[in-house]
């Protein structure tokens, strides 16, 4: 009886230990198709609001633009928030924007929605980051533009 007890443990560790090695083992990830984008960090987003000398917003379709005025800086990158937005394969985007900066560099991006979402894309120096842009921007964008 005693030696059935010894044998019932020995044979419990041994399982247990050699399920716990398997756990272990690494498996390797997963190769996913899905882009990940990153959100343009919040420092840059300051620097660009602190430095920009001309915002234009336009319309892809129409001979449409605003000159934003500085007062509005604020208001426009409100919507955008400090999250990483997913892009959506084949959603054209409506309105693109400009900021011309003190030192002389341009940037250009654009706006993307949908009745259900909507993301704004900057490209800074061959990066591209994909932020959240809120709907209610997107709104206000449509309405301006009569979209």
């Amino acid at each position: 009886m005693k030696y059935h007890l010894v044998i019932l443990l020995f044979l419990f560790f041994t399982v247990s230990s050699f399920s716990i090695q398997n756990n272990n083992k690494k498996v390797p990830p997963k190769k996913t198709t899905k882009s990940v984008t990153q959100k343009i960090p919040l420092p840059l987003l300051i620097h660009i609001l602190d430095s920009t000398d001309k915002f234009v917003i336009n319309d892809q379709t129409k001979f449409a633009h605003i000159d934003v005025p500085v007062s509005k800086y604020n208001l426009f990158l409100g919507h955008i928030k400090d999250s990483a937005a997913s892009e959506i394969p084949g959603l054209k985007s409506p309105i693109y924007y400009n900021f011309n900066l003190k030192n002389g560099k341009s940037i250009n991006g654009d706006i993307y929605w949908n009745d259900k979402t909507s993301y704004i894309v900057f490209t800074i120096d061959g990066k591209k980051y994909v932020n959240i842009f809120m709907l209610a921007g997107a709104q206000q964008l449509k309405s301006i533009f009569k979209l």
